[in-house]
């Protein structure tokens, strides 16, 4: 018992605290340049909701940028017309 409890010890006291988690992304600078970053402006600023049935069998409410479906529900038709689709702010 007195050889787990010193194993036990020896280890909690020898042990290194972990480095830091660093995540890099790169920026693609050429993509934000040029006369297409106002067009890409103003589509981000349209909110539209995804509309697509649920399990539940409601529209999906989670917001997307433009009139597309959420990560979950891409590739599946809105329930909705597309006007009402659109989020006013």
């Amino acid at each position: 018992m007195a050889l787990l409890v010193f194993g036990v010890l020896l280890g909690r006291g020898t042990r290194h605290e972990p480095r830091p988690l660093v995540i890099e992304r790169l920026v693609n600078t050429t993509a934000a340049q040029g006369s297409s970053n106002t067009q890409a402006s103003a589509a981000a600023d349209d909110v539209y909701i995804c509309g697509a049935r649920t399990k539940k069998g409601t529209p999906c409410s989670r917001r997307v940028h433009g009139p597309v479906r959420c990560w979950q529900h891409k590739g599946s038709p809105a329930m909705l017309p597309a006007d009402k689709l659109r989020v006013s702010e």
